[in-house]
């Protein structure tokens, strides 16, 4: 493929990413600092690799990629609460991402604790209630994404994240998590569409 037509295509489905993200959450509902601090992650910009591949996978295979785009969105929504955890001075102890102030600079630790732990199960919402999607699809696609998100599976990261030196390298434990996200974002991508497995 042309790098001109992958270009377009990226940015047809980012644009379709970016406004679906930014429909979540927006209510203002008696917990609205926490929708506050789920949104702030959630937008905070970023490449969208997972949602963007879940979409280019789902066309492959033969499906309106729109119909996707709750799916990959899940993806998204499981990263971000990733990397706020990861962020968490129990854990990275990071002060900035992307240029930004992490979650729990901003809001508080207790408060970024509940934001990952919301958008968590929220992917999975997304997915059940992607109803261009058939049931099958949907539940096969909760399976994909539980699998890669579980305890033990690289796309999670082991508790005490800091390097170890007699065990693999941070980067190493970063690389085989990011392996783990574009697997399921394949894997979730093909699930959606009829002809896939």
């Amino acid at each position: 493929m042309e790098k001109t037509a992958f270009d377009a295509r990226y940015q047809e489905y980012l644009a379709a990413i970016e406004d679906y993200l930014n429909s979540l959450f927006a209510e203002k509902p008696h917990w609205a600092d926490l929708y506050e601090a789920m949104r702030y992650s959630v937008l905070s910009g970023g490449k969208r690799l997972r949602p963007v591949m879940t979409l280019e996978f789902a066309r492959l295979c033969g499906l309106d990629w729109h119909k996707a785009v709750p799916v990959g969105c899940a993806l998204e929504l499981v990263h971000t609460y990733s990397l706020i955890h990861d962020d968490l001075p129990c854990m990275d102890d990071d002060d900035l991402r992307r240029g930004k102030p992490t979650n729990h600079k901003v809001y508080g630790e207790t408060l970024a604790i509940l934001a990952g732990d919301a958008l968590q199960p929220e992917a999975f919402r997304l997915i059940a209630q992607a109803t261009g999607l058939p049931a099958e699809s949907r539940i096969a696609a909760v399976e994909v994404l539980a699998r890669a998100a579980g305890a033990g599976h690289p796309l999670r990261r082991p508790r005490g994240s800091r390097p170890d030196p007699a065990g693999p390298s941070q980067d190493l434990r970063h690389d085989l998590r990011r392996g783990g996200a574009g697997l399921c974002g394949r894997r979730n991508g093909r699930r959606q569409a009829p002809s896939g497995p």
